[in-house]
């Protein structure tokens, strides 16, 4: 089968967002033990300038995020102290929006983590929401080829267009 050009870069597309499903499942497998590690500092404090600059947000984005409930500042008058916990959500929800998953699936899966048995039910969510993203970049593949395949049939026609063309222009020129 001959592979139209272009379409290499559908499937190195899909397989750089899987590597991504991965990262943000392997994320959600520990986000427990990462929040509660021994390792880390579980006293360590963040303001809200320190993780804009660490992930290179607006403070305004990080303030948005609040708003939609994905994060949960402790408040020391009009300051804003993001825990270990907050800093953790903040960067899945980043991974969780380059894998194209909304806020409320992103928060949908966080908040699974919270309730008891959450694990087996933010995984089998998780499974889900995939499932439903395969289905759509799959069917974006499918339109993707669809596409060139008519872009390759074009530029024959075309191409044809052209030569029946330039046969007429050089009868005409040595019936002159």
């Amino acid at each position: 089968m001959r592979v139209p050009p272009g379409i290499g870069l559908i499937y190195v597309y899909v397989n750089v967002r899987y590597s991504d499903y991965i990262n943000i499942l392997t994320l959600l497998f520990h986000y427990r033990l990462y929040v509660q590690s021994p390792s880390c500092d579980p006293d360590k404090l963040y303001s809200i300038g320190e993780l804009a600059r660490e992930f290179e947000l607006t403070t305004r984005a990080i303030r948005f995020y609040e708003d939609q409930g994905l994060l949960a500042p402790e408040r020391k008058g009009r300051r804003r102290i993001y825990s270990r916990r907050d800093r953790t959500r903040l960067k899945l929800t980043l991974r969780g929006k380059r894998l194209g998953l909304s806020l409320q699936e992103i928060k949908e899966i966080l908040d699974l983590f919270d309730t008891p048995k959450g694990e087996q039910r933010q995984l089998a969510y998780f499974l889900q929401v995939l499932s439903k993203h395969r289905k759509q970049l799959e069917q974006q593949r499918l339109d993707i080829e669809a596409g060139l395949r008519d872009i390759e049939r074009a530029q024959r026609e075309c191409m044809e267009l052209l030569g029946i063309a330039s046969n007429q222009d050089d009868s005409a020129s040595n019936q002159s």
